[in-house]
């Protein structure tokens, strides 16, 4: 492997968050204050300061917000938050199995959430006196809701033939962008395929690894697919960090890769489009979290490269951007150092991108960028769920 891969920038329209982050202040002021509709319509602002103006009544207490392929009501009484998302009809559909899914899902992932059920239709559902709407908690619970009734609508039309309550509003692309996207997706699993001959002949499957990992993570960056394309990706990301050796994961990984360069345009067009967000799918990056979580890779690849190990070097390097940028939006500043930086090593020399790649690491967790200084949202952060969440932030 002489040269480094092709890299492409995103053709989506932004890396950064809709979080307007000195409204966290606000929220939590209010909530002390026992301020408990503000504090509610405050959070609102915080997710997206555009929410109201396009989804809420004008005394801002329902609103009915698109996310993906749900309508997320919510409303606020003299008494109560309450939040229900249509989900799917089971009409029709194969009961048995779906519901035996359903009731797993009320125990896992959901915690303080639940699917309901009324006549043959699924709702997920949420609801709290307004003096129990403590800010983390009512984010954690529009979160919940939003990102299980997003991924799982499309696992169960497929697996067990439900339907959609109502349709997903979506923004398809142009086809200029579908078709650029659908060549540098052969593109990326064509240098995959060179990547795995060259590794294969010298036993170095750890480094295969590596390569598919990259490849996923480099079509969501590029495209960010929703649907089953999306959801199959996901799955294939958190099965290579199982626990299983890494033979049977390479393996796995190749045969997903495999299902990509066999997928129809046609299946792959349909799940290229955009669509309006409540909570968004990804985690707001903060500069001291991005330095903490690249450290480590950062002193790796410096002993990659003093070793002469440029490949396993850009290869940590690559891999830890894409990562970052896989579970984060991480904001312009951040952007506009990075992006030019695997722009410049797209294809050079394995030496020379290793290089260009560790300056850039380097520079990052230096703080040799401008970057807005905003504070992250502060209280309980011990508090936060999940190991990613701990890592990046909100």
């Amino acid at each position: 492997m002489n040269k480094n891969f092709t890299f492409h920038p995103t053709l989506v329209d932004s890396v950064s968050s809709k979080c307007d982050i000195a409204k966290w202040d606000e929220v939590m002021a209010a909530w002390e204050k026992k301020e408990y509709l503000q504090s509610l319509q405050s959070l609102f602002d915080y997710v997206d300061p555009e929410l109201a103006k396009k989804y809420a009544n004008v005394e801002r207490t329902l609103w009915k917000v698109p996310h993906g392929s749900v309508i997320v009501q919510m409303e606020i009484t003299a008494e109560l938050f309450k939040v229900e998302a249509p989900f799917l009809t089971i009409t029709g559909a194969k009961k048995i199995p779906l519901l035996r899914q359903v009731a797993q899902l009320n125990f896992h992932p959901l915690t303080i959430t639940k699917i309901d059920m009324k006549e043959d239709c699924l709702y997920f559902r949420f609801a709290c006196p307004l003096e129990l709407c403590e800010p983390y908690k009512i984010y954690d619970a529009l979160r919940e809701i939003c990102i299980n009734a997003d991924q799982y609508d499309d696992a169960f039309i497929k697996k067990f033939d439900a339907k959609r309550i109502q349709e997903p509003i979506i923004t398809p692309y142009s086809q200029e962008t579908k078709q650029k996207a659908w060549d540098y997706l052969q593109l990326y699993l064509s240098e995959a395929d060179e990547a795995f001959k060259y590794f294969e002949e010298r036993r170095l499957s750890g480094f295969e690894w590596d390569v598919i990992m990259i490849t996923l993570m480099k079509l969501e960056y590029l495209i960010s697919p929703q649907g089953n394309l999306r959801n199959d990706i996901e799955k294939q990301h958190i099965d290579m960090g199982t626990n299983e050796d890494i033979a049977t994961k390479v393996q796995r990984g190749k045969d997903f890769l495999r299902q990509l360069r066999n997928m129809s345009r046609t299946e792959f067009d349909a799940d290229l489009y955009k669509i309006d967000t409540l909570i968004q799918y990804k985690f707001r990056a903060t500069l001291p979290n991005i330095k903490q979580n690249l450290q480590g890779a950062l002193d790796q690849a410096k002993k990659e490269i003093e070793n002469k190990d440029y490949i396993g070097a850009m290869l940590t390097l690559e891999y830890n951007f894409f990562n970052m940028y896989y579970f984060n939006h991480v904001g312009d500043e951040i952007d506009a150092l990075v992006r030019p930086s695997l722009e410049n090593a797209s294809g050079k020399p394995v030496a020379e991108a290793a290089d260009i790649l560790y300056k850039a690491m380097e520079d990052l967790i230096n703080g040799n960028i401008p970057v807005q200084r905003a504070a992250p949202p502060q209280g309980r952060k011990e508090e936060k769920k999940g190991f990613f969440a701990k890592l990046f932030g909100n």
